[in-house]
């Protein structure tokens, strides 16, 4: 999960599926994208983090494969409603 650079290529790799393939059933099983898919499960493990006082808001974020804190934050905020510095008390 730490691995900011994973994407669906990797995917394809492991699989053995095409590219469009996947992202054709990601899209009929979630009704998202491969990316936002990726992008939400990050975030949820993230919350789960940082409510368990896991580390830092940055170690945090660059645990679960974001590689930038301000991305992370705006991400968070524009996913749950709310800044990661509030669940941080």
């Amino acid at each position: 999960m730490e691995n900011s650079f994973f994407a669906i290529e990797d995917v394809v790799s492991e699989m053995g599926l095409s590219k469009s393939t996947i992202q054709r059933r990601v899209k009929n099983y979630a009704n998202k994208t491969f990316n936002q898919m990726l992008r939400e499960y990050r975030l949820e493990q993230a919350k789960h983090l940082l409510e368990q006082k896991s580390g830092t808001i940055s170690e945090i974020a660059f645990a679960v494969g974001f590689n930038s804190v301000s991305y992370f934050s705006y991400s968070f905020k524009n996913y749950f409603g709310y800044s990661p510095t509030d669940l941080d008390h």
